[in-house]
């Protein structure tokens, strides 16, 4: 968890104009301190690129961090179904 708090690969914004210059979906979700957005590619249906902002300190960077890395490649159906326990056992991984 160390790892995914002190270097998270997953920080920072996507921005409206980064989607549409790409032809993809950006969809953005925000939950107290964190926002998550993730980059869709709507013919594939599946989520290219996925970053993450947040105040919430070391736990809300970690799990963000998790939820990013496990959500890139899968398709929105499993992305909004990624339960908590897969994300846990992710951050428990190292």
């Amino acid at each position: 968890m160390k790892r995914l708090v002190s270097a998270p690969a997953h920080r920072g914004a996507i921005f409206q104009e980064e989607a549409d210059e790409l032809a993809l979906v950006l969809l953005q979700a925000k939950i107290d301190t964190l926002k998550i957005y993730l980059m869709i590619d709507p013919e594939e249906d599946r989520v290219v690129q996925a970053r993450f902002f947040t105040y919430g300190g070391a736990s809300w960077t970690a799990v963000a961090e998790a939820y990013c890395t496990l959500a890139e490649e899968k398709n929105t159906e499993e992305v909004f179904a990624l339960p908590g326990v897969e994300v846990e056992q992710f951050l428990r991984s190292d």
